[in-house]
């Protein structure tokens, strides 16, 4: 009882910091996201999400995919382009895969020194894993937030 309460504390204070990220590292604003993106990225994250609303996910996934590329080669991190990817999992309810993909995002983030986007991702990933029934994972996604 008492290390589930502290779980879902944990995931409290990650979802406040997540909510507390500057705009500059994580837009939440599509249009100011956009505006961060050459022109051929945004056609792509644009495409993914008509595709996404359509249900075309391996398609979507695709796009972003493509997005993502574009936005690493111009010395970005791709944080919603990884995000919409693993969107189209969780849409699917092919929770292995999404968390896959936050866990490859987190390696990312964490690779290039971005510990609030690492933590957002790490937070995911363990919210996925709730819902997955995967106490066990999700408790291991909450400590490794914890370190950071």
């Amino acid at each position: 009882m008492r290390r589930t309460v502290y779980l879902a504390v944990t995931l409290a204070v990650v979802a406040i910091l997540a909510a507390a990220t500057p705009i500059s590292t994580a837009p939440n604003n599509p249009a100011s996201e956009l505006a961060l993106l050459s022109a051929t990225s945004r056609f792509h994250v644009q495409l993914g999400d008509l595709l996404t609303m359509n249900g075309k996910f391996d398609l979507a996934r695709r796009e972003y995919a493509a997005a993502a590329n574009l936005t690493r080669a111009e010395g970005y991190l791709p944080v919603n382009e990884l995000r919409r990817i693993a969107n189209t999992y969780y849409f699917e309810q092919n929770y292995t895969n999404a968390m896959a993909v936050l866990e490859g995002f987190a390696r990312e983030a964490g690779s290039l020194g971005e510990v609030e986007m690492q933590v957002w991702a790490l937070a995911d990933a363990a919210w996925i894993a709730g819902l997955a029934d995967d106490q066990e994972l999700m408790e291991g996604y909450l400590e490794r937030v914890e370190v950071l």
